[in-house]
């Protein structure tokens, strides 16, 4: 069931929601929320979806199956069953095959849900052309609908045939001609028009869409989702038209006034040939690629101006015209003069003074700064985590670029920048920061540097001589030097006296006080929360002699049905004792050396990165997992489903904690830190043949399965959905979409 069945529940709920939704729309331009990606964007669609409409909270399912097993053999007339004005959710369940049929959803019938068992075992195909409206595989004329695990397919022009190419014409795999429509971890296939986005707002998460021409065009307002790790992406399959220049969106804005446009949020471009990202289909054509992936086919160019040549419009000093450098002076993109203010998933662009953070205390999560001169700069008290700090270098010519300039002015004060877990991108040379004032603080704590950090690292500018009044930490924990002045690894209310364990406790750098709510200590967190769990113990060496290590967990897991979203586990031993019960875990990160994983938990870890902190432990071996499952009648076990595991040292990805352990990586990316043989018996010598472990489908430099031991498990297809898919091996009841309501 989608929806709670508590009908008070559900009406203070819907109440809540449009009140809020009011207000979040009034106060931001529609273009705005489109083009920033924003939070509300998506909560306005979904919750639009669920929860505003008078529909009914029951659902209907009906069965197809092409083998004659289910109600219906064909997709379609499983849709014409659907009375016409039908105002209750219905599940059409897709038994997996190839259902060679056109399917089409009229206006009248909407809230209905299409789910396949998967996207590359259930297909629905067709092979016509030559109109982009009426060739269409599947067409969708009515509103509040979604489809998971299902590929669409036009099979026209999918073929060379003796290394000539078929006509190319229009041959979309799906229409889209209706409001509030969402697809998840589906499939798009096609050549020409495959994705025929053309009117409503439409919502993509962990899709596939291949094909060459426009293959993304429309009027659509849509955005295309990928989280971390998931095996979804934009494909150019430039094979299937020769020496054509590929295009991979149409997209049809007609005014600035419109807020339609295609987003690209966290996805990645492949296939072969090359590519423009998108030809200008009408005069405001409006796409955008938010911290997405792109393989070396992008033409140089990017982009294809096609019939609007004329329309062309730049934005104040973000272009160099001949080389030539336009006058750099003061220009922000926000201003900031007051206290607690958070932003989620934002973006500040601008060359000089982007972000001025200039009084009170901010928080920043998701964030992406980019700029080139002074381009985080203030007096703020303000964390930046999990965020992308770009330089644009080469909008100042050959200058050096300052990424900080930040103002205190006395060690009595607290204000100063942390940048906790992010990442230092762009182009030139760039400082880390100069001392704007006397006192200036400046933490990065276990961020990445691209290579153009200024060798000096940081510029003491009109502060000479006030170099030991100045403290920068870098990468956290490690002390050095950088240029003239120290930097040392003390930070609190009292920089005198501190040692570097204390820095890892610290309350300013790992939990800002009016942030208690969101970073603990040793301490379970409740779902949803996005969050770090730390514990402390273990996390430092000391003259490179590692402390006596020991159990240690962040988080103890001893409940059923929990689960966690962007949330963080940090420890060395035990990190994430995941003991008894359910859980499902999505988009988050473990950290650990030893057994840092482990208990007798039936868990699902999707979108996440498990992180080996080999240092920690000196010459030891690693062990991510040790999970504890006792007999083959038992359904427990640990899945990594598009998780990518990184670190330091050499690391097993199990040992057999007992008997009958269970762990599954499922199309996972193993960093160059995988011991040859994978896996340790431990103290289950003798009951090889009882253990489960398995590697489905996983790449990376230590996916190498030459050396792996002989008695790792090679899963049928039926065994590994019995793990993969998350409805047998954990939601039969449906506990996770009825969490996510509340999320």
């Amino acid at each position: 069931h989608f929806l709670p069945t508590d009908s008070l529940y559900l009406a203070t709920l819907i109440a809540l929601n449009r009140e809020f939704i009011h207000h979040q729309v009034k106060k931001f331009s529609p273009l705005h929320l489109f083009i920033m990606v924003s939070p509300a964007f998506i909560f306005y669609f979904t919750l639009t979806l669920f929860l505003f409409l008078n529909v009914s909270t029951s659902t209907k399912t009906i069965l197809v199956d092409k083998s004659g097993k289910g109600q219906f053999t064909t997709v379609q007339k499983a849709i014409d069953s659907i009375p016409s004005n039908n105002k209750q959710w219905t599940i059409i369940l897709l038994n997996a095959g190839v259902y060679k049929e056109r399917v089409t959803i009229p206006k009248d019938k909407q809230y209905i849900i299409l789910k396949g068992k998967s996207r590359l075992s259930t297909v629905i195909e067709w092979d016509d052309s030559g109109n982009s409206l009426e060739s269409s595989t599947f067409k969708l004329y009515a509103s509040n609908f979604m489809a998971r695990n299902i590929t669409f397919k036009n099979t026209y022009d999918l073929v060379l045939v003796n290394d000539v190419v078929k006509k190319i014409t229009w041959a979309p795999a799906a229409l889209l001609y209706a409001d509030k429509a969402s697809f998840y971890e589906c499939g798009f296939i096609g050549i020409q028009d495959t994705l025929t986005d053309l009117v409503g707002r439409h919502f993509f998460d962990g899709c596939y869409v291949e094909g060459a021409i426009d293959f993304i065009w429309g009027y659509g307002q849509s955005l295309y989702q990928v989280r971390i790790n998931k095996n979804s992406e934009i494909h150019v399959n430039g094979k299937s038209i020769g020496n054509w220049n590929a295009y991979i969106t149409a997209q049809g804005r007609e005014s600035d006034t419109q807020t339609n446009g295609f987003v690209f949020k966290y996805c990645k471009v492949t296939g072969t040939g090359t590519a423009y990202l998108g030809r200008a289909y009408r005069n405001h054509s409006a796409v955008v690629y938010f911290r997405s992936t792109f393989d070396n086919i992008i033409a140089p160019a990017g982009w294809d101006i096609w019939k609007q040549a004329g329309k062309e419009y730049n934005t104040y000093d973000l272009v160099l015209v001949n080389d030539v450098v336009k006058k750099i002076t003061w220009a922000p993109a926000a201003l900031l003069y007051a206290d607690k203010a958070s932003f989620y998933e934002c973006g500040f662009i601008g060359i000089q003074d982007t972000l001025t953070d200039l009084v009170g205390r901010h928080f920043f999560d998701g964030c992406y700064v980019e700029g080139a001169i002074d381009f985080i700069w203030g007096y703020g008290q303000s964390l930046y985590q999990n965020s992308e700090i770009h330089v644009n270098g080469k909008s100042i010519g050959n200058w050096n670029a300052y990424i900080t300039a930040q103002g205190r002015e006395s060690d009595t004060q607290t204000n100063g920048f942390v940048f906790k877990y992010c990442k230092v991108t762009g182009t030139g040379t760039a400082y880390l920061g100069r001392a704007y004032r006397n006192h200036s603080a400046v933490v990065y704590f276990r961020s990445t540097f691209d290579n153009i950090i200024a060798p000096a690292g940081w510029d003491i500018w009109k502060q000479a001589g006030k170099e030991y009044e100045i403290y920068h930490i870098c990468r956290g924990g490690m002390q050095g030097t950088r240029g003239k002045h120290v930097e040392t690894c003390e930070m609190g209310e009292n920089i005198n006296g501190r040692t570097t364990e204390k820095v890892c406790r610290s309350k300013i750098v790992l939990k800002p006080r009016w942030l208690d709510r969101r970073t603990t200590s040793a301490s379970l967190v409740a779902p949803f929360s996005t969050c770090v769990n730390h514990n402390t113990y273990d996390l430092v060496l000391v003259n490179d002699v590692v402390k006596k290590i020991t159990w240690a967990p962040a988080a103890l897991l001893y409940a059923d049905k929990a689960s966690f979203y962007e949330c963080g586990f940090i420890g060395i031993q035990d990190t994430l004792t995941d003991l008894v019960g359910r859980h499902f875990f999505d988009g988050c990160y473990v950290e650990g050396a030893i057994d840092f994983i482990w208990g007798y938990g039936q868990s699902l870890y999707q979108n996440s990165e498990i992180h080996v902190n080999g240092k920690s432990i000196g010459n030891w071996n690693a062990y991510i997992t040790a999970q504890g499952r006792e007999s083959d009648t038992q359904t427990n076990g640990f899945v990594f489903k598009y998780c990518k595991v990184t670190g330091t040292g050499t690391a097993y990805l199990g040992r057999a904690y007992r008997n009958h352990s269970a762990v599954v990586y499922f199309r996972s990316t193993f960093d160059n830190i995988i011991a040859p043989a994978g896996w340790d018996i431990w103290k289950q010598a003798g009951k090889e043949k009882y253990i489960t472990y398995a590697e489905v489908e996983c790449k990376g430099p230590g996916a190498n399965m030459s050396k792996r031991v002989k008695w790792e498990k090679t899963l049928t297809a039926e065994q590994q959905k019995k793990f993969v898919d998350q409805k047998l091996f954990l939601n039969q009841d449906g506990w996770i979409e009825e969490q996510r309501l509340h999320l």
